[in-house]
């Protein structure tokens, strides 16, 4: 499960990669992002090695926010959390086979929090109406909820 997970990160890193080329990005903010994922083997390693701590949702801000620049808060997040042993769960990469409303949105998103154990929430998810629903819906079904 964690290899197919980092399998989803390196195809998230090539999808941000070429979004960042698409709006024509300074190099040297691709380098960046790059040097963030380019330690996938590593963490691969550790995470292996690692005893599974759950499943972890992880709830942030998307709407309103460029593609790259949510795709890398919530890949960073999740490079971290698969290093300290936990099985994540992104809303970045649910499979989304609905109708594309932010009803249907949050739906599917509380249906994948429901699975997991604990929540993670970003830095800026008191700035999303549906992070801070999923931060209810958490507190609401007693999950673990660490705060970035």
């Amino acid at each position: 499960m964690i290899k197919d997970q980092l399998t989803v990160l390196g195809d998230l890193y090539e999808d941000t990669k070429d979004h960042l080329n698409a709006i024509d990005v300074r190099v040297h903010d691709e380098n960046k992002l790059f040097k963030v994922f380019q330690n996938l083997r590593d963490i691969r390693d550790i995470a292996a090695v690692n005893v599974p701590k759950g499943r972890i949702y992880i709830a942030g801000k998307i709407g309103g926010l460029q593609y790259s620049e949510y795709t890398l808060k919530f890949s960073l997040a999740e490079i971290e959390l698969l290093k300290r042993g936990f099985e994540t769960v992104s809303p970045l990469t649910l499979p989304h086979q609905h109708e594309r409303s932010w009803k249907s949105y949050m739906k599917e998103d509380l249906e994948a929090l429901k699975s997991c154990d604990h929540l993670f929430a970003l830095s800026n998810w008191e700035d999303s109406r549906g992070a801070r629903i999923e931060v209810w819906f958490a507190k609401r079904y007693n999950k673990t909820i660490i705060y970035q």
